[in-house]
């Protein structure tokens, strides 16, 4: 089983794969330690994760910024969930604040715990935004500095970052057949 795990809420990913199962069941029987199994798996998560950034999404595209979004961006930058760098860092960096990697016999667990990414990866209703150390908000936007005492969010778009696509599925599928095959060669 492999999970990962988005602001604390859980994805399972499941592999339906017959001759996948096949091979988990084949090392099930034999009480195989699947760590190094799922370190394999880690390495093809982290491409997986790290190709989603840079592609801003994938297969489908992430939906653009909005203006004033990218207006309050420290450099202008456009990239999609990419102003710091810090949530695809706790994704991809095992040391990385927010990350969440686990490894135990039979799962491994991966993601990010940070507040945001669960926004971020299912998307949000819209919401109003109050002050709450003033009157008013201040933020820029594409046309200058904007004051206002409540603004009306339209909500953000998913823009799903942990997934596994089936190229990663066949990897891990791959790997699983390799990894049992060396094991009951050692048995």
């Amino acid at each position: 089983m492999i999970l990962g795990m988005v602001g604390m809420i859980e994805y399972n990913i499941e592999i339906r794969d017959k001759e996948f199962r096949k091979a988990m069941s084949a090392l099930a029987k034999q009480n195989a330690d699947l760590r190094p199994l799922f370190k394999r798996y880690q390495v093809i998560m982290i491409r997986s994760f790290n190709q989603n950034f840079k592609q801003e999404g994938r297969p489908k595209k992430w939906k653009p910024l909005s203006p004033s979004t990218v207006a309050n961006r420290r450099k202008g930058s456009k990239r999609i969930l990419q102003d710091t760098g810090q949530l695809r860092a706790s994704c991809a960096v095992e040391s990385a604040p927010g990350n969440i990697t686990r490894f135990r016999k039979n799962s491994l667990v991966m993601g990010t715990n940070l507040k945001t990414a669960k926004w971020h990866q299912d998307g949000t209703d819209p919401y109003t935004i109050t002050p709450r150390h003033s009157k008013y908000l201040r933020f820029a936007t594409s046309s200058g500095w904007r004051f206002a005492r409540q603004v009306h969010h339209p909500g953000l778009p998913a823009r799903p970052f942990i997934m596994i696509h089936d190229e990663d599925e066949k990897q891990m599928i791959e790997e699983a057949e390799k990894f049992s095959v060396d094991v009951m060669e050692n048995l």
